[in-house]
């Protein structure tokens, strides 16, 4: 056997001993470990000669959670970052490899050097688990209907659902932050809808047949200073008010009504923000069908927008449903991992 092939099956044989936990220090053994600056990777040297021994932590290596929190969730204001980490999100892991994915193995002439970086997606989850807990009192409601609701839409509910991607070529996000139920401190508000990165003027088409009921053509972009001014007012009132969400977050926006078929029980609506250009046949009335293209992604109603820039273009797409006991978002309140299973099985 050469030497490569027993530095690979070292490795190898390392790692499963120790059931993908990062090897760890011992009062007998020094080794080297470290955190990169902003503590999403953490990576640590083994001598070859210990590859026999399974060594797990005496004391896990503590990243900074608030640093993490930061990178995560860019957005989040000090307030909410202080009551997330007075939760020790570390604590709601439940073994040390959920911290961590091993990414990558180096070696030298003497030791092998583990790369981990921290799951971001799991870190993401438990965050917004835990800011669930806080959204009465920090993270009110975008609309005053949403209070009067007794019984969300169960998952079931959309069984017979099937909606077409609103962009062809882009899938649906995963990455939490981009998905219904995500804050967003900077109105202080919460996420209904799904972030889909498209690029600035990409197509966009129905989800599914409709008809139209708002069509902004004769948008204006807003000011900078307008638009600061709107968002201030939010911080002060302690939610995102519907008239600033609706007339000036949304931007260029379409709505189609999908009536109640869609999902049985329930009048539905499909909401596309953030439009760049809106075909001129998309008027009040028109009878819109499933896949038919109506309009361009942009970044309208944002601050890049306000400011003569196309950054962080995408469309925000939202399914609002209605009926007798008040009005919800797809997803609302749905943890992550039933959230992705039921937005997989609707989106084709």
């Amino acid at each position: 056997m050469t030497k490569s092939h027993t530095y690979v099956l070292g490795s190898l044989l390392f790692i499963a001993g120790c059931s993908y936990s990062p090897p760890v220090t011992t009062d007998d053994v020094k080794l080297i470990s470290s955190f990169s600056k902003d503590s999403l990777q953490f990576s640590i040297t083994v001598p070859y000669d210990l590859l026999d021994e399974c060594f797990q932590l005496d004391t896990p290596p503590t990243p900074s959670q608030t640093i993490i929190l930061k990178t995560v969730l860019s957005d989040i204001d000090d307030a909410l970052l202080k009551q997330i980490v007075e939760e020790n999100i570390s604590s709601h892991f439940e073994d040390y490899n959920i911290h961590y994915e091993l990414i990558n193995i180096k070696f030298n002439d003497d030791a092998f050097t583990f790369v981990y970086k921290i799951n971001k997606r799991r870190w993401l989850n438990l965050a917004n688990t835990i800011i669930q807990k806080h959204k009465q009192t920090v993270l009110s409601p975008i609309e005053p209907l949403f209070s009067k609701q007794t019984h969300l839409p169960p998952a079931d509910a959309f069984k017979n659902t099937t909606l077409l991607l609103p962009c062809d070529s882009v899938s649906l996000p995963i990455e939490p932050h981009f998905l219904p139920n995500s804050p967003r401190q900077y109105r202080n508000g919460i996420h209904r809808g799904i972030d889909f990165q498209a690029n600035w003027g990409t197509p966009v088409t129905a989800v599914s047949d409709g008809i139209i009921v708002r069509s902004d053509h004769h948008y204006d972009e807003v000011t900078p200073a307008f638009l600061k001014t709107m968002l201030e007012n939010s911080k002060r009132t302690g939610h995102t008010p519907s008239d600033i969400f609706n007339h000036v977050l949304l931007g260029r926006a379409v709505i189609v009504d999908h009536g109640f078929d869609l999902v049985p029980g329930y009048r539905t609506i499909s909401i596309y923000a953030h439009l760049s250009d809106i075909y001129p046949h998309i008027t009040r009335g028109y009878k819109i069908k499933q896949g038919e293209v109506f309009g361009m992604t942009g970044n309208s109603g944002l601050m890049p927008a306000a400011e003569g820039s196309k950054d962080i273009a995408h469309l925000h797409y939202e399914l609002i449903l209605q009926n007798t006991d008040g009005e919800y978002y797809l997803g609302q309140n749905m943890d992550y991992d039933e959230l992705l299973v039921l937005l997989s099985s609707i989106f084709k």
